[in-house]
């Protein structure tokens, strides 16, 4: 009889899974075709078997940090991958911005995929009645995409996202051939930016393409130079991610 209480408890407890099966009972949101994140609308890469694959990552949840963090499904940081030519994905560089993303648990979109990105943050939100008007989005990109994110960043102030606390991070962000300039707006809590303006590594029309500071009108900033000088030419275009990660990593956690 003790035995059987102590099941029954046990089922209580855990009503909403099947030990037997091995299974959850109830459906988990994040694959719901009609849900707020479905399916990311825009390919993503799974950089080890260098095929596309259509999903978030299912395994984060508040990026490990509990006790901090107040996103229950771990959906409100996006990344954006910097540019890319035809036939050529994944470069050396969105390799390792990939690698970013899952350090995250973040989906990641491609270089100009500005809407996808509002689109799924805007669905999640919108059926997620737990998450409050405050909770952070988080945005992060480089070179073409870092111009992406600090865009979507401006999107997000216009919208009926606007009363969320913006952190925007970006490696190495670049205009080239992206038209109207961008400066942060001031719906960005926090811009975090680190460029190098002497590397190499992308060469457009015969010169080498480098990031640059961006005029920022965000509470508060923090942009470093990696190459200031011709001489600190140590880190290029592609390298400079994967000094950074560490750091980009900590600020978006």
């Amino acid at each position: 009889m003790i035995w059987k209480i102590g099941l029954a408890l046990v089922g209580v407890v855990f009503l909403t899974a099947d030990a037997r099966a091995g299974r959850w009972l109830l459906r988990d949101p994040i694959q719901e075709g009609a849900g707020f994140v479905a399916r990311d609308p825009v390919p993503q890469f799974d950089i080890t078997q260098i095929q596309e694959v259509n999903e978030p990552n299912l395994y984060a949840f508040v990026v490990n940090d509990p006790l901090n963090s107040v996103d229950p499904l771990g959906l409100v940081t996006v990344g954006f991958y910097g540019a890319d030519t035809p036939f050529t994905f994944p470069n050396e560089g969105n390799v390792k911005m990939k690698e970013i993303a899952n350090e995250l648990g973040a989906p990641i979109y491609r270089s100009t995929a500005i809407y996808p990105a509002y689109e799924y943050l805007l669905k999640y939100f919108r059926n997620q009645p737990g998450c409050t008007n405050d909770e952070p989005i988080k945005i992060f990109g480089h070179s073409w995409g870092g111009i992406s994110a600090v865009k979507l960043s401006r999107w997000i102030g216009r919208s009926e996202l606007r009363n969320h606390k913006v952190v925007v991070a970006v490696i190495d962000p670049v205009r080239t051939l992206r038209l109207p300039p961008t400066s942060v707006p001031s719906n960005v809590a926090f811009f975090w930016n680190r460029y190098q303006t002497h590397g190499n590594g992308v060469v457009i029309l015969g010169r080498p393409v480098h990031g640059r500071s961006l005029t920022s009108y965000a509470q508060s900033s923090d942009q470093l130079d990696l190459n200031p000088g011709p001489e600190d030419n140590g880190i290029d275009h592609f390298s400079i991610i994967e000094v950074v990660k560490p750091d980009i990593i900590r600020v978006l956690r």
